[in-house]
């Protein structure tokens, strides 16, 4: 169905019937259209066009006598093509700007927390996502000495992302010794695939190290994992039981979908994966994959520095959510992520006073206590 297959009549009524249904979430009637909108045309021109949007499968009737609600192809082209672009409110963007003010040094941090602020904003179930990183090397290492036993050990990396890892060793190492082991790791370490390090490249950075060989080992283990942790796509998930609270989850059937996505995030970040960057991604009923049944939306979108995308982040509600309003507060939000995560990212770059994990080594062996 094209919306320049309509006229100017259907779209008016269709445009009515949603904006009342996102309203009301009651069936709408055409006694209420005639009594509460200013359409200009007659009751029974009214009921003949709502007909008419029923056989166009844009309407649907939910039970014999009842008015009519939109069918999901009836909500994407009011989405597309009908509804008014929503301007925030000065109290709104304040809001916003508020809950903004995020100052969390690790990137999927700042991107949890994100989606928790965009679930609250909302009344919505948020999903946020950092993505998978295919492709991570390392840029520069970096370490920065604060006495005998303890150092800070700072990665820098090919997707603006920056790990810290604080270093306690039981045995004494020199601001020298730390120097020389900077240099060996960057050496044998930047701008190659952290997996391809051979055992050949490992008995060469011990042997350069001397008299402290045992550390390399566990350094290298280290940054094994700090790299793992940006290559992993993780999906966030928030303020499910908003959608409780809302009569098209008052069924259980219809609950029991959501309460399934959290478990199956498989989906979801194969819906990230394929959608178009830096674009607003609308997911309606049916179109929606990540729910049984076709009665959910879905609204995200990814945000960038340069050419990475750096996550991204959206909304899951009932087909009847207030598009208008819901877009243009993700919109105004995403909008200002990059910029957060750009200066988190260059804040830590030149500080490195943000810890990300403790480790405690003894004796060449790092351990987790």
């Amino acid at each position: 169905m094209d919306y320049l297959e309509l006229n100017e009549r259907k779209k008016q009524i269709l445009k009515a019937v949603v904006d009342t249904y996102i309203e009301k979430c009651e069936p709408v009637g055409s006694k209420y259209l005639v009594d509460y909108y200013n359409l200009d045309l007659s009751p029974a021109t009214i009921r003949n066009t709502m007909n008419e949007l029923e056989q166009l499968g844009l309407l649907e009737q939910p039970y014999t006598s009842a008015g009519r609600i939109p069918s999901s192809l009836g909500y994407r082209i009011y989405v597309d093509s009908l509804m008014q672009s929503y301007r925030l409110t000065s109290k709104e963007i304040k809001e916003i700007n508020e809950n903004l003010n995020i100052k969390i040094s690790r990137l999927d941090k700042i991107i949890e927390q994100a989606g928790k602020l965009m679930s609250a904003l909302t009344s919505l179930m948020s999903v946020s996502m950092t993505p998978k990183s295919p492709s991570v090397s390392i840029v520069k290492i970096d370490i920065v000495y604060f006495d005998y036993n303890n150092f800070l050990l700072v990665i820098l990396t090919s997707v603006n992302i920056v790990k810290t890892k604080h270093i306690y060793s039981k045995t004494d190492i020199s601001s020298d010794i730390l120097e020389h082991l900077k240099k060996v790791l960057n050496n044998n370490l930047v701008n190659i695939d952290i997996n391809t390090v051979s055992l050949p490249s490992i008995l060469n950075m011990e042997t350069m190290m001397g008299n402290y060989s045992s550390i390399v080992s566990p350094i290298l283990k280290v940054i094994y994992e700090a790299i793992s942790e940006i290559n992993e796509a993780q999906i966030y998930i928030d303020g499910a039981a908003n959608l409780f609270n809302m009569p098209e989850y008052h069924d259980v059937e219809r609950a029991k979908s959501l309460i399934t996505l959290i478990d199956n995030k498989e989906k979801l970040l194969n819906i990230f994966s394929q959608s178009a960057e830096d674009k607003l991604n609308i997911y309606i009923g049916e179109e929606n994959s990540i729910t049984s049944g076709g009665d959910s939306s879905f609204i995200f979108k990814t945000f960038s520095l340069g050419d990475k995308i750096l996550g991204a982040i959206g909304v899951i509600g009932p087909k009847r959510m207030d598009y208008s309003k819901i877009i243009a507060k993700l919109e105004y939000f995403s909008a200002n992520m990059a910029d957060i995560i750009k200066n988190e990212i260059d804040e830590k770059s030149n500080s490195y006073t943000a810890i990300d994990d403790t480790k405690f080594m003894q004796g060449g062996k790092i351990n987790n206590e």
